[in-house]
């Protein structure tokens, strides 16, 4: 399997079956491939609750352009939602919501943030607003704060 990674650019998919619970095997034409467990967008998101459906969520299928994965004419997943599901699952990129939940525990301003990740404050304004991947080095950075700060 090639290494996981976003490459800032979306990838066609080119295959994709629906599994137990609310997994998604998945294929890109990279050859990536990764079980993505959409079940919290499916319950965070009211335009997914249809999936919540068996019989729809079970109808997915790549969708004609390869962009999407569909579940029917009115309802789609698209390759960079699920490519980012993915890589957060799999401990390669962090999330906003753990990102946000770190900086409030640690009670960072975007500045004290931003010092103690040796990154701007403009990037940690992006990353809190979900506008940028956060990488795995970010995520491996707070996780690093969160040992020094347990040692003071």
């Amino acid at each position: 399997m090639p290494k996981k990674q976003w490459s800032g650019m979306l990838v066609p998919i080119t295959s994709v079956r629906a599994g137990r619970g609310r997994k998604l095997f998945v294929t890109w034409a990279d050859g990536y491939e990764a079980t993505v467990d959409v079940g919290r967008l499916i319950s965070r998101f009211a335009t997914y609750a249809p999936l919540d459906d068996d019989a729809r969520f079970r109808a997915a299928r790549v969708g004609e352009e390869h962009w999407t994965v569909d579940f029917g004419s009115d309802l789609e997943i698209t390759t960079d939602t699920l490519r980012r599901l993915a890589l957060e699952q799999d401990g390669e990129i962090m999330s906003p919501e753990s990102f946000h939940r770190w900086r409030a525990k640690h009670r960072l301003s975007l500045a004290a943030a931003a010092k103690a990740l040796g990154v701007s404050e403009r990037t940690v304004m992006y990353y809190s607003k979900g506008e940028r991947v956060i990488p795995k080095t970010v995520r491996l950075a707070c996780v690093g704060y969160e040992v020094e700060s347990r040692g003071r």
